[in-house]
C-alpha cells in the first residue's frame, strides 16, 4: 500500500504535468497574450544548467520497506535545435545501518545520458515583452550504476565495489522557460539490475537557466 508521502508526491507531480499540458493546449490568443507554434527544426542551440536537486524514486530500502527515496541529482542539457536535445545526469544515494560495533554503509552512483524530443512546443508573448515558452515530449535514458559498500566491524573497515549495471529508462517531461529561467517536471520508468525492484518509477521537478549559443 502506498504511503501518504508517495501519494502526495505523485499527485503534485501529476498535477504539474497535466496542468502544463492543459495550459499549452487550451490557452486562447488575446491582445495581451499571443500563442504560436515554434518552428520545427530551427537552429536554437543552448546549454541548460540545472541547480542541484532531488530525484524521488519509489524503491526498496535497506529495511526492506518500499518507499520514496531521495537521490541527489546534478544535471546539464544541450539543445541541438528546437526539436532535439541531449543531456547528462549524475545521481547519488547514500544509506547506512547498524550500530557502533557493526555498520554497513552503501553509496550508489548513477551516470546517465539523456535524449529528448520536443513534441509539443508553444511560445507566448505578452505586453511586457517577457518571453515565455513551454515544451513537452518523450525522454529516453541510458547509463550505468555502481555501488560502494563499506562494512565496519570493531573499528576495522572493508570496502567492496559492485559491478557496473546498465540503466534503461523512458518517460516524459514538461518544461517552462521564462526569460531563460527554467522549471521542468519529469516522470520516468527505469530499470536496472541494481534496482530493488528491478524496475521503478521516479520523478523530479528542477530549476535551471538556459544559455543561448
Amino acid at each position: 500500500m502506498l504511503s501518504n508521502k508517495v501519494v502526495q508526491f505523485i499527485f503534485l507531480l501529476g498535477l504539474f504535468l497535466s496542468g502544463s499540458i492543459a495550459f499549452a493546449l487550451e490557452v486562447e490568443p488575446s491582445s495581451k497574450m499571443i500563442s504560436e507554434d515554434l518552428p520545427t527544426g530551427d537552429s536554437s542551440k543552448a546549454i541548460e544548467l540545472f541547480l542541484p536537486g532531488v530525484q524521488m524514486r519509489y524503491q526498496d530500502t535497506s529495511s526492506q520497506a518500499r518507499e520514496m527515496v531521495n537521490h541527489y541529482l546534478y544535471s546539464i542539457n544541450y539543445s541541438i535545435n528546437e526539436l532535439v536535445g541531449v543531456g547528462f545526469e549524475f545521481s547519488r544515494q547514500q544509506e547506512a545501518s547498524g550500530n557502533e560495533a557493526f555498520k554497513i554503509g552503501r553509496t550508489y552512483n548513477e551516470y546517465s545520458l539523456v535524449s529528448q524530443i520536443n513534441a509539443l512546443q508553444k511560445r507566448f508573448s505578452n505586453s511586457s515583452n517577457l518571453p515565455v515558452a513551454l515544451s513537452f515530449g518523450p525522454r529516453i535514458v541510458y547509463g550505468f550504476g555502481e555501488s560502494t559498500i563499506i562494512t565496519s566491524l570493531q573499528g576495522q573497515s572493508r570496502e567492496d565495489q559492485s559491478e557496473r549495471q546498465s540503466v534503461f529508462g523512458a518517460g516524459a517531461f514538461v518544461k517552462f522557460n521564462v526569460n531563460s529561467f527554467l522549471v521542468e517536471g519529469d516522470l520516468r520508468y527505469q530499470s536496472s539490475k541494481n534496482y530493488e525492484p528491478n524496475a521503478i518509477w521516479l520523478g523530479m521537478i528542477r530549476l535551471g537557466y538556459s544559455i543561448s549559443l
